[in-house]
Parts: C-alpha cells; sequence; structure tokens
C-alpha cells in the first residue's frame, strides 16, 4: 500500500504542476481492502482524481468475491470509477504456450471478460448501483461471446441463470464503459447487438501508439460508412464524458 500511495501522489502533483486537462487514475492494492478502501477516499478526496485502476489478473480471489465489496461500496458513495485493465495469460489456460503472440491474443480481452462475469454473476453491479467500472485495452468483441453465452442461457434455461439483468441492460445502465479503438472491424456489428452506449475510443497513447497513429485511428473512425453520426460521436467523447462524469 506504500508504493500505491507513493504512486498517486506523484501522479496527482504532476499533472497539477503540468496544469493539463487530464484526468490520471489513481491505484489501490486490493490485498488488504481496509487499506484500499482508505487509499480510494484519499486519492478522491484529498487528490482529486477520478478513481482508481484495478488488475484483471494476479489477486488471488476474483474480483466479484464479496472480499472486495467494502471497496465497491466505497467507489458507489465517492461517486468515483474503477477501471480493470486487460492483463496476463497466466492462469487461463495458456501457461504451458511457447510462442509469446500466441498468448498475447488471449492476455487482454479474456481477463475482462473473466472479471465482467465475476461482478455481474455475484451480484457486484446490482448490489451497488451507482458503481462505475470501466473495462479498458481488450478491445469490443469479447462482449459478444457473453452477450451469445448470457442470452442462450436465458433462452434456454427455466430456472435463474444468476444474473439480474440482461447483458445489454448493464452495458447501457450507465455502470459500464468498454475501451475501443473506433476503427475496430467488429465494433459497428457489436454496437448494432448491444447498443452504444457503453463503448468509448482508448488509444493507449502514448504506450503502444504515437501521436500519429492516435490521429488516423480518430480518422479512420470519424470516415467509416457503417456508423451513424450519434454512434460515433458517442464512442469518441459523449460516453466517456458521461462516465467519468467530466
Amino acid at each position: 500500500m506504500r508504493v500505491c500511495r507513493a504512486f498517486n501522489d506523484y501522479v496527482s502533483e504532476r499533472y497539477r504542476k503540468l496544469d493539463m486537462r487530464l484526468h490520471p487514475m489513481g491505484l489501490i492494492a486490493m490485498q488488504d481492502v481496509k487499506a484500499a478502501v482508505k487509499e480510494l477516499r484519499r486519492l478522491v478526496l484529498d487528490l482529486k482524481l477520478p478513481g482508481a485502476m484495478l488488475p484483471s489478473r494476479g489477486l488471488p480471489l476474483h474480483l466479484g468475491h464479496d472480499y472486495y465489496w467494502p471497496v465497491y461500496e466505497e467507489a458507489a458513495n465517492l461517486g468515483c470509477t474503477l477501471g480493470i485493465h486487460g492483463g496476463s495469460s497466466i492462469g487461463l489456460g495458456a501457461d504451458t504456450f511457447t510462442d509469446p503472440w500466441a498468448a498475447r491474443v488471449l492476455r487482454h480481452p479474456m481477463p475482462l471478460a473473466l472479471e465482467f462475469v465475476s461482478l455481474v454473476y455475484h451480484g457486484v453491479l446490482d448490489r451497488y448501483r451507482d458503481l462505475r467500472v470501466g473495462y479498458f485495452e481488450g478491445g469490443c468483441a469479447w462482449v459478444l461471446l457473453l452477450k451469445d453465452r448470457m442470452d442462450r442461457d436465458d433462452n434456454v434455461y427455466t430456472t435463474s441463470t444468476g444474473h439480474a439483468r440482461g447483458l445489454n441492460d448493464y452495458l447501457n445502465s450507465g455502470q459500464v464503459l468498454v475501451g475501443v479503438e473506433g476503427n475496430e472491424w467488429i465494433l459497428p456489428y457489436v454496437i448494432k447487438q448491444c447498443g452504444a452506449e457503453a463503448f468509448a475510443y482508448a488509444s493507449d497513447y502514448p504506450h503502444e501508439v504515437d501521436l500519429v497513429a492516435a490521429k488516423e485511428m480518430i480518422h479512420d473512425t470519424v470516415e467509416r460508412p457503417d456508423l451513424t453520426h450519434a454512434e460515433k460521436a458517442a464512442v469518441l467523447g459523449e460516453n466517456a464524458k458521461r462516465f467519468f462524469r467530466l
């Protein structure tokens, strides 16, 4: 937790000095829930950061486990956001892969899908209706996998399938944001099936994408004929602005 506190202090001071209109997220150590709750409150109320990032891999428990519920309750009460980033492929069945690119195919979208299902089926998004959780750097195709399986179960089984709402209801509730690159070929189909409310452009700049590439991705999104003007506006800014309450 000392590392998280130092990081949050550095990030807050750095962006305050630069006077940039950016909103970096903080870090909290979920291994110690009481300390995580305390640090989340500090980084939102004292450091004025919009929320915290959570790991999608590496914790001993899935994120929907009730051990972590105090963090979600605090985030809902604070009105802040939590973000989940795609993570390692360790533990996904790819541990013995010898080709790193093979593991890379899975390591971002699959952890996001796992933790989304974890939070939905263990009742977190229904218990804390003011909780907002973003899912980043895994694209949008994984959402279709969940929609197919969730809708199929709902239509086949007469008993409760473990979640209070349909997938589209969660996506359109304002509680969920899914980062996309805008020029993903599958994005229009995902929007057609799920609605546009949960998807927002995210470039990963300046990590894997430089400024030129980021501008190209935005240009490609603006010019593509398979999205409406309203859908483009939602993906390129309106959804993120609403989700983060900017």
